[in-house]
């Protein structure tokens, strides 16, 4: 009975020991885990992220720069999506990097390929005061002014942030989803088109021009959204 106990004694003795040494290595493993620091990427653009390029011209991208801490990763940096300057339109690179536990950062550019012909030379871009007038078959509704930017992406296209003048995006505080953003061609007679307009995403329609010019450093235009034609939106533009 003695030999029993004993050699049970010392089997419960070499499970202790086993479960403590188990436990530790747990312990070390968590505290690996836990001690483990991870440095994420960062990129950065260089120069804007929505620039121009001329219809038929050569596109050079500004560049990029990436890293991890202290160490330079910029020549890690994969870049997806071609700009065909051919061919009038917005075109989206989007760059990604990643660090060494495959945490990523992302950019992206939207290049515009722009029809320059009959294209004013003198340069419009620069700070805007903005305002707008909304007429319906019931009320007039004026709002502004605000300040905007009109961004230059290659001669006489420019980015608009907003057609409806701020309206909905600054005036009824909606949002940025808001704003019908876009380009508008301004020709050397001061006529001035609207060549492009995104879906306005917070109705997802897109919005057109009843008619637009530009004269003096000032740029006006009415605008109507596509699903709301009975509203027009007489917007105008002051360089400061």
């Amino acid at each position: 009975m003695k030999k029993i106990v004993y050699i049970m004694t010392l089997f419960a003795c070499a499970f202790s020991l086993l479960s403590l040494n188990g436990c530790k290595k747990d312990e070390d493993k968590a505290s690996a885990k836990l001690s483990s620091v991870t440095t994420f990427p960062i990129l950065t653009l260089l120069g804007d992220d929505i620039i121009g390029v001329a219809q038929g011209g050569v596109f050079t991208d500004p560049g990029y720069e990436a890293a991890v801490g202290s160490t330079n990763v910029t020549n890690q940096v994969t870049v997806t999506g071609a700009v065909n300057t051919a061919v009038v339109g917005f075109y989206t690179l989007t760059y990604t990097v990643k660090n060494e536990q495959n945490y990523s950062a992302t950019a992206t550019r939207r290049v515009w390929v722009g029809d320059v012909s009959n294209a004013i030379t003198t340069d419009l871009s620069g700070d805007y005061t903005m305002t707008c007038v909304r007429t319906t078959a019931t009320a007039t509704v004026n709002r502004g002014p605000y300040q905007t930017t009109l961004t230059k992406l290659c001669d006489g296209n420019y980015y608009v942030e907003d057609f409806l003048g701020g309206y909905y995006w600054i005036g009824a505080a909606y949002g940025v989803a808001y704003a019908y953003e876009g380009v508008i061609k301004v020709a050397s007679d001061g006529t001035v088109t609207l060549v492009y307009t995104n879906l306005g995403r917070g109705w997802g329609d897109g919005a057109s021009l009843d008619f637009a010019s530009y004269a003096s450093n000032v740029i006006t235009w009415g605008a109507r959204m596509n699903d709301a034609d009975t509203y027009l939106f007489t917007v105008t533009l002051t360089k400061n």
